[in-house]
């Protein structure tokens, strides 16, 4: 048996977990990583979002969020849709999920032994970067303002609209799609990327892979439909902007966004423009960032240390079952 693994159910929960797995390795704990759900462990550390997770393979199963946003669309109800139950501690970001987890009233759905608040491990590079200059949280990392386009979906045609109404502004565009291979959307996403390729110096289009904190950290101001890469941004001080009309197709017909942040500030598609211009002014930009303090629920515990924050709580729990 483990001492300690870890089951990462996709590429991306691999992705989440690689900082505390480097922490945990730094102090010595030999770690496997077990994508098969068959492993034994005395304490495993799974990502919610998953029905397939198999905490009884770990004596001591420990669970943590897949996403920022995870299953926005019940929250406050957060945990009558994924129980915890089954897990003997939850590992929560901020506040915000604390807050939330104290509300929710039925304790079989929580953890045996209840919910640490560690941060968010994937954010500590943005918060290291920043210790060193404090200030720039209120200045243009360029030398103008930077805008990353991450959507949950790309649907019709939402990437073309949105170059075409930002793209002749005076910014910086970073273009940051989901890798999704279900319901033909890496398809829509090739599409645009041959469209949109080479077609303006100021634009930028990453892989689909890209780590989302790899480019915040570079961005100002980050526009998306319903993702929580609209919280990630927020957490690290970049100004969140929703496009309420952006279309979802998880449904028939599709949907509208379902933003219950209360850090995002929402426009219709037709605003857009408009909201991204008076942001190129740079005072209007350190007004709007700071408007962000205000906030600070959202903020992660442990900034820039949430990794070995984790990492010590989880070889606490290793001592423990020796």
């Amino acid at each position: 048996m483990n001492d300690f693994c870890v089951y990462p159910t996709d590429w991306i929960e691999e992705q989440s977990l690689q900082p505390i797995i480097r922490q945990l390795q730094s102090r010595g704990i030999a770690t496997q990583i077990d994508r098969t759900m068959t492993a034994k462990s005395k304490v495993g550390l799974f990502l919610g979002h998953q029905e397939g997770n198999k905490p009884r393979l770990s004596n001591c199963p420990i669970i943590m969020l897949h996403d920022l946003g995870q299953a926005h669309n019940v929250w406050p109800h957060f945990w009558r849709k994924e129980s915890w139950g089954d897990y003997d501690y939850g590992l929560l970001p901020n506040r915000m999920w604390l807050q939330m987890y104290e509300a929710f009233e039925d304790p079989q759905r929580k953890p045996r032994h209840g919910v640490q608040m560690l941060g968010w491990p994937k954010s500590d590079n943005v918060f290291q970067s920043r210790q060193h200059n404090p200030d720039s949280a209120y200045k243009f990392k360029n030398k103008r303002l930077t805008v990353l386009y991450a959507p949950s979906w790309e649907y019709d045609n939402q990437q073309d609209k949105f170059l075409q109404a930002l793209a002749d502004l005076p910014v910086h565009i970073f273009i940051k799609q989901q890798f999704y291979e279900k319901m033909g959307h890496n398809s829509r996403v090739e599409e645009m990327a041959r469209l949109h390729k080479n077609r303006w110096d100021n634009v930028i289009l990453l892989d689909s892979k890209t780590r989302i904190f790899d480019v915040l950290q570079y961005t100002d101001c980050i526009v998306s439909d319903e993702s929580s890469t609209l919280v990630e941004g927020a957490m690290v001080g970049c100004l969140p902007i929703g496009v309420s009309d952006w279309k979802i197709p998880d449904t028939q017909p599709p949907r509208a966004p379902s933003v219950p942040f209360t850090c995002v500030r929402q426009v219709p598609m037709a605003e857009l423009r408009k909201t991204i211009l008076n942001l190129t002014d740079e005072q209007r930009f350190a007004a709007e960032v700071r408007k962000l303090e205000a906030f600070a629920d959202y903020f992660p515990d442990h900034k820039g240390k949430a990794a070995s924050a984790f990492a010590e709580f989880i070889h606490a729990r290793i001592i423990e079952q020796q």
